[in-house]
């Protein structure tokens, strides 16, 4: 069978009619034209969700509108869950099928409409999750920008071969990308402890905040019955998640100050950092802080400082000479007893390092097992949480988003190239390319860089240009456009 007849047999009778008078290449750009996002109704979209869990933290963090653009939406919390039931009913508005797993990850489907790519669909989506201090645009873009997608294509009167999915705690409260994992894999711990600070949700485990929000969940649409059923996943074992899907696409803010700094409006992105993270611990010895001489001090603070200036100075080397786009980050600090007037016998901080190159991060980890502390101080490193490893999007999918850049290019772009960089954070993305789905992701601007923070914001032009180069680049990777 014929791309051409792939595409009349799914389609609506109008767009059959205009395809019986088109070669096939004639046909797919003749689609392309028709698939126009709305950037009017992104916007809306996206100050309504940011209601949701909405903080009003000071006069710099309000929008043009005098609304508060910090959010904050720990997973399952009532503020996501509120969320949440706001978007599956926005997705039963645009005419899709809504079910949800025991998470809350939300899966809104269309007709089985088979397109160019061997009858496939594709899957669009992020999260609506956030940061106890997160912004209003975090994850949030991803899902308005993919529900977009698939109104774009019903306005059109394409096939509905967009499925837009809203996965649930990718910000981490139960652990990086909590809600992609078990949607693939069906892996989920619920003895797993909330590490959101208390003050933003309860320290209750992943099993109790299930139980705890099961009436919301249920009124998402099909949900499993409770925590039990956690280890199902939506989206099913990865062969059928192949067999479904011809691929994932997400759209996120940059979350750094590349596409900003080059005039740029939107960017690809052809591949996603691997991570590791450290706990350095060092033991020294409880004493007076008065009366023992400075001589005679095992001072577990003073060793730790010690510890991550070495580290630092350690890891500038490497990046000066050979990774410029390694970096690394120390926190969560905790000294023992933590009293003023004794002199600490423990204190720990968590190490994290990041780089697209997996090499360079086995060399990080080598220059730390090289360190030594003098003196009675000892020291210990150990892994604070498994390694993420650096995942490169798909080739196809990465160049249709780049194609769609040049199609829809901006007047006011900075030049005639198309920006394509790697991704400094962490993406589901990488959870469904890990699947063995092929995925891509598409950038806009982060203003200053800032996210995890209440003062995150794009240019809404940049928003609503995204908008429209992620509607584009989806026809595209459904063979509905050259």
């Amino acid at each position: 069978e014929t791309a051409r007849a792939k595409m009349a047999r799914g389609a609506t009778p109008l767009v059959r009619r205009a395809l019986s008078g088109l070669t096939p290449a004639g046909a797919r750009r003749h689609l392309s034209g028709r698939v126009q996002a709305s950037p009017e109704r992104v916007l809306a979209d996206l100050h309504e969700l940011r209601a949701f869990g909405a903080v009003d933290h000071d006069a710099s963090s309000r929008g043009g509108d005098g609304r508060p653009k910090g959010v904050c939406r720990p997973a399952l919390t009532p503020p996501d869950l509120e969320a949440r039931q706001w978007f599956a009913s926005k997705c039963r508005e645009a005419g899709l099928r809504v079910r949800a797993d025991a998470l809350g990850t939300i899966l809104a489907t269309g007709d089985d409409a088979p397109t160019e790519m061997a009858g496939k669909r594709l899957l669009c989506g992020s999260h609506s999750d956030s940061q106890a201090t997160g912004g209003w645009l975090d994850g949030a873009l991803g899902c308005i920008f993919a529900l977009e997608a698939a109104r774009a294509f019903r306005d059109a009167g394409l096939p509905a071969a967009i499925d837009v999915v809203n996965f649930q705690d990718e910000e981490g409260r139960f652990g990086t990308l909590t809600g992609s994992r078990a949607a693939t894999t069906g892996h989920v711990d619920l003895e797993q402890t909330s590490l959101s600070p208390e003050w933003a949700a309860p320290k209750i485990t992943l099993g109790q905040a299930i139980e705890a929000a099961a009436p919301q969940l249920r009124a998402l649409g099909d949900v499993p019955s409770g925590a039990d059923d956690a280890s199902a996943p939506i989206l099913g074992d990865h062969d059928s998640l192949r067999a479904t899907y011809a691929g994932f696409f997400e759209a996120h803010i940059e979350q750094g100050r590349r596409l900003e700094r080059a005039g740029r409006s939107v960017a690809a992105v052809s591949g996603i950092v691997g991570l590791r993270q450290l706990r350095v611990v060092v033991t020294g010895e409880a004493n007076h802080a008065g009366s023992t001489l400075m001589t005679d001090r095992v001072d577990a603070f003073r060793g730790l400082v010690a510890a991550c200036s070495y580290i630092d100075e350690m890891f500038k080397r490497l990046a000066a000479e050979a990774a410029p786009d390694f970096v690394w980050t120390f926190s969560v600090v905790n000294v023992e007893p933590g009293a003023p007037s004794i002199v600490p016998s423990l204190a720990e901080c968590v190490l994290q390092f990041r780089d697209p190159d997996d090499d360079v991060l086995d060399a990080a980890r080598d220059l730390i097992n090289t360190m030594v502390l003098s003196g009675q101080i000892r020291l210990a490193v150990d892994d604070h949480r498994p390694p993420l490893v650096p995942t490169a999007l798909d080739d196809r999918l990465v160049a249709c988003v780049e194609d769609a850049m040049r199609a829809r290019r901006r007047d006011d772009d900075a030049n005639d190239d198309v920006d394509t960089m790697h991704s400094g954070a962490i993406h589901d993305a990488a959870n469904l390319q890990a699947a063995g789905l092929p995925s891509a992701m598409l950038f806009v601007p982060s203003i200053k860089g800032l996210s995890h923070t209440y003062d995150e914001d794009t240019h809404e032009a940049d928003i609503a240009h995204g908008a429209v180069v992620y509607a584009d680049a989806a026809a595209r990777m459904l063979g509905l456009v050259e």
